[in-house]
């Protein structure tokens, strides 16, 4: 399984639906992933539990790595720093493409 995109992250799957929560590793802000629907795959009701079990972990795991990488994409990587931030805690250099995040940006101008 993949390393969480952000350092925090919560897990809002159900019996039913798959769904997780990143934070931003700055300020917290939370950004949600689509939800996906368990699929029991063909199978009759009522369908045996370590079938069931079995299913849903592995769509889980799918949904998780799917949320993951659709998270890497709504996070900023800081340059300095390395970590993951919203749009609201990055910093854009005037003169570069990439930014750093308020808290490395803030040592930098302390120099």
């Amino acid at each position: 399984m993949l390393k969480p995109i952000t350092k925090q992250y919560k897990d809002l799957s159900t019996a039913d639906r798959f769904g997780f929560a990143f934070c931003c590793d700055r300020c917290g802000k939370e950004w949600r992933s689509d939800t996906y629907t368990f699929d029991i795959n063909g199978f009759e009701l009522p369908i045996d539990e370590k079938i069931r079990s079995m299913l849903w972990n592995q769509q889980h795991e799918e949904a998780y790595e799917r949320a993951n990488r659709e998270a890497g994409a709504m996070f900023n990587r800081c340059t300095e720093c390395g970590c993951r931030i919203c749009d609201d805690c990055l910093i854009q250099a005037e003169l570069e493409k990439d930014g750093t995040c308020k808290d490395c940006g803030d040592k930098n101008n302390q120099i």
